[in-house]
C-alpha cells in the first residue's frame, strides 16, 4: 500500500519481466487466466499481443481492451 512513508509491501514483491529495466516491473495486480473472461463480460473485446523487442529474452505481452462501437455491439 502507498502511503506517507512510500510503499509498503504486504507480501513478497513480485515482478514481471520488462525489456527496459533488469529488475523488472513490480506487479501491483497480477490478472488470472480469467482476465479474457472478465473483459469480455464487462462488454469489452479482449485482445493479446506479443511484442518482440531486440535483445530481450522473452516477448513483452499487452493486453488490450477495446470498448466496440455501439453498433458493432448491438450484433455481438
Amino acid at each position: 500500500r502507498l502511503g506517507s512513508a512510500g510503499l509498503e509491501h504486504l507480501h513478497p514483491p513480485e515482478y514481471h519481466g520488462d525489456p527496459l529495466r533488469k529488475e523488472g516491473a513490480l506487479v501491483f495486480t497480477d490478472f488470472g487466466r480469467d482476465l479474457a473472461e472478465i473483459v469480455g463480460a464487462a462488454g469489452f473485446i479482449f485482445r493479446e499481443h506479443e511484442i518482440h523487442i531486440p535483445n530481450a529474452d522473452e516477448p513483452l505481452l499487452v493486453f488490450e481492451a477495446v470498448k466496440p462501437a455501439e453498433s458493432a455491439r448491438a450484433n455481438m
